[in-house]
């Protein structure tokens, strides 16, 4: 996207994790398909179009 006219942005952050926290992951030195993942979220608050 390009050229937005946004006034006001929102953001927003979630955290989970997939199998085993990262610490434990790292302790029991699991199968690195484990941890901790983000998902990071922008959108105009607005209109509440998602940014990408």
């Amino acid at each position: 996207m390009r050229n937005l006219t946004c006034n006001n942005i929102q953001v927003d952050e979630a955290w989970g994790f997939i199998g085993a926290k990262q610490k434990t992951v790292n302790a029991n030195k699991l199968n690195s398909d484990y941890g901790d993942v983000w998902v990071w979220v922008a959108l105009d608050a607005d209109t509440k179009e998602p940014l990408a």
